[in-house]
């Protein structure tokens, strides 16, 4: 038989020796004490013993010509482990890094898949994702006896965030500072927009990629005119693809960006 864990299946096999006329019938009787749980007629059965304890197992066998033999042997069922964990989501600040804490009771040792072709055997792993996706973690816990209980999570990851920059110098050889260009992805819906001091409008974006990445920036230009050096108001507003609405507290680092739903640009000359 297989190793018998609480709550598990246990496999019985059949290793009866015909003799002289072919086997026609087994009869498997389960008991705990004097109590008998079940029975079944397969020639290799399975039984699932729901208490730790030893187990009483019973097998007669007849052949063809109706003569019998039976056979007892006493059977050892363990306690099985309770697998359980949780995770802290952006740890450390960082978007898709998950700290996962391990609950699971009456166990040793553990083995985790993350379904991103990863796996860890420490207590309490750490992980990034860094690929959008939706992804089945699996941790198994396992007893001292190699008993076995299995929990799994499905956690959905998308990469998202919306970034503005607070200045740029269209004039500058160094074309990554040219332009005025949020820098974002998984946008559904969004839209930016550069004023004067007065409140005039000056420019203005809505157009994504299909990454949902903001494709246009501003040149500093108004009517095909170079604006003058200073600061200029911006807005922005947006929606990821999972509906959730930006209001700027995104994950990661905002160290000189800034961190609200308008702000300021300086265009450098």
């Amino acid at each position: 038989y297989s190793l018998s864990c609480s709550g598990n299946r246990t496999l019985f096999f059949d290793h009866s020796d015909s003799a002289y006329a072919p086997l026609s019938s087994w009869t498997w009787r389960f008991l705990e004490g004097n109590e008998l749980l079940e029975g079944s007629l397969e020639q290799n059965p399975e039984y699932t013993f729901v208490n730790p304890t030893d187990h009483l197992v019973m097998l007669i066998v007849q052949d063809t010509n109706t003569c019998s033999d039976t056979i007892s042997q006493t059977i050892t069922t363990w306690p099985s482990p309770t697998s359980a964990f949780t995770y802290n989501e952006n740890y450390e600040n960082i978007q898709g890094q998950l700290q996962f804490q391990n609950s699971s009771q009456g166990s040793t040792h553990y083995y985790w898949d993350f379904g991103n072709g990863e796996t860890s055997f420490a207590e309490n792993p750490q992980l990034l994702y860094d690929l959008d996706g939706d992804y089945t973690i699996s941790l198994i816990a396992y007893s001292d006896k190699e008993c076995s209980d299995t929990t799994q999570v499905l956690y959905k990851f998308m990469v998202k965030g919306l970034f503005i920059p607070n200045a740029f110098s269209p004039e500058n050889p160094h074309t990554e500072v040219q332009l005025f260009k949020p820098v974002g992805i998984n946008l559904k819906e969004y839209l930016i927009q550069v004023y004067d001091r007065y409140g005039n409008l000056l420019w203005y974006s809505d157009k994504l990629d299909n990454l949902g990445r903001p494709v246009e920036g501003w040149n500093g230009r108004y009517n095909g005119v170079m604006l003058p050096e200073g600061v200029y108001v911006w807005k922005a507003e947006a929606v990821f693809k999972d509906g959730v609405i930006w209001n700027s507290h995104d994950i990661g680092s905002y160290e000189n960006l800034n961190n609200t739903t308008q702000g300021t640009v300086t265009l450098i000359r």
